[in-house]
């Protein structure tokens, strides 16, 4: 462990401490500050950001993020800075709401539950959590999967609204040869453990904004627009209203997919394993909240 440094984050005026030894975006994460982000890898530019005062230096990144002239000029990323010392930086990139609202991310420990073959090439992955592992997570944020026996790792987002029981649940797509799909195939099964990092990620329901809400969705991307849609119609806002389109899963009958916007109900246009009540065939629906619903 390195020498600690705090961090203030402008114009928002939030304060974190960070170790020399953890990336700025690690050190926000870890204390619950949900910054804004994509790749986490110094490829993506999601989380550039203006360095005002202090020593910052970065591990190795991609130009195409941030450009040399940009770097000259003060911007830095914060998935590859470390502080070595005390910190300033502005924010280009930020949502306060949802800076505010975030979860520390974790590292947990889990164990296989089930493996269910939704489509030929789909399936429900359902992972108990460890008793102490302490996770949660907003509707449409993701975990990193570490996959076993390496140091890699793959992203997926929770099709559940919550990680009450325990469970986290995952619509997976199956590709051949998937370092990590792939082994849903036969080579991962009921018992094996699994660790589990997060939550990331930015997609999430502003309940205070008062906007129409479309969701599109396509094959296993259906989970976080599903859950988000879950979550809120828990937490209904009069007036508002949530739609999500989905095209069906390749290999099926049905020419869509119509998602009822409450927490484990999703109904296919076409009888599948997850949905066995088949609906009339529809491109969409439309769910207007009622108050208390």
């Amino acid at each position: 462990m390195g020498d600690k440094h705090k961090i203030r984050f402008e114009p928002v005026g939030i304060d974190i401490e960070a170790d020399e030894d953890e990336t700025i975006l690690d050190a926000a994460f870890r204390q619950g500050v949900m910054l804004m982000h994509g790749c986490k890898e110094g490829q993506c530019s999601a989380c550039k950001s203006f360095l005002l005062e202090g020593d910052l230096q970065m591990d190795r990144y991609s130009t195409f993020a941030l450009a040399d002239y940009e770097s000259e000029e003060g911007f830095v990323l914060l998935c590859r800075g470390h502080a070595y010392s005390d910190l300033e930086i502005e924010l280009t990139n930020y949502d306060e709401d949802m800076i505010r609202s975030g979860l520390p991310v974790v590292t947990a420990g889990t164990t296989v539950e089930s493996i269910t073959e939704l489509t030929h090439d789909i399936s429900l992955v359902r992972l108990k959590v460890d008793e102490d592992a302490g996770i949660r997570f907003h509707p449409g944020q993701y975990v990193d999967i570490k996959i076993p026996g390496t140091d890699e790792h793959r992203s997926f987002s929770m099709a559940n609204v919550t990680v009450a029981g325990g469970i986290l649940e995952f619509i997976i797509k199956r590709y051949p040869g998937g370092k990590f799909s792939a082994l849903l195939e036969g080579s991962l099964s009921a018992g094996d453990p699994l660790e589990v990092t997060g939550p990331y990620g930015a997609f999430t329901l502003r309940v205070s904004s008062d906007r129409r809400l479309v969701f599109v969705g396509g094959g296993a991307g259906m989970s976080p627009s599903w859950r988000c849609c879950g979550r809120w119609r828990k937490a209904a806002t009069s007036g508002k209203s949530c739609t999500t389109t989905a095209p069906a899963p390749s290999g099926t009958s049905s020419t869509s997919k119509r998602w009822k916007s409450s927490p484990g109900s999703c109904r296919s246009s076409s009888s599948c394993r997850a949905c066995p009540t088949p609906l009339p065939k529809a491109g969409r629906v439309t769910a207007k909240a009622k108050p208390g619903s």
